[in-house]
């Protein structure tokens, strides 16, 4: 049985339930993370984050300064802060204070396997794929331009 819940109130049972130990299966919504985790397709296994254990690359459940809850990559560390940002963003980051990380993506599930996204090879992977998707999306925005400019005149 499915349940659509507020983010907030979910977020928060999630919290809880990583807090306790119990590890927690949610299925991905939002294009942030495309095409590495896919929206409404795959989901992904979070484990409590470990603050001294978490690093760059990480796939991270965090609450950002501004209050929100991201599903997102560190990709900086900064002391106690962290930058995050979705692999599928030409721009735009995240800021969060380690110890408001509150899950690791520990595997994504697509189509019933599970995928370790922390090995060296998927690193890698996901590394190749965020380059060739911003590129994708750089060269759909470069010409949609031009397509909106010559559409004007």
């Amino acid at each position: 049985m499915k349940k659509t819940v507020e983010n907030g109130i979910l977020f928060e049972d999630v919290t809880r339930m990583l807090n306790e130990g119990i590890q927690v299966t949610l299925t991905v919504k939002g294009r942030s993370m495309s095409p590495y985790i896919r929206h409404a397709k795959d989901s992904v296994v979070l484990a409590k984050a470990d603050s001294e254990k978490l690093a760059v690359g990480d796939i991270v459940l965090a609450k950002t300064t501004q209050g929100q809850f991201v599903l997102h990559r560190i990709i900086r560390l900064e002391g106690e802060k962290a930058v995050l940002m979705g692999d599928g963003n030409l721009k735009g980051t995240e800021n969060c204070l380690q110890s408001d990380i509150r899950g690791k993506v520990l595997f994504i599930e697509r189509r019933g396997r599970r995928t370790d996204c922390n090995t060296p090879c998927q690193r890698r992977k996901a590394a190749v794929l965020r380059s060739i998707h911003r590129t994708y999306l750089r060269t759909r925005h470069f010409f949609g331009n031009i397509l909106r400019k010559l559409h004007l005149r």
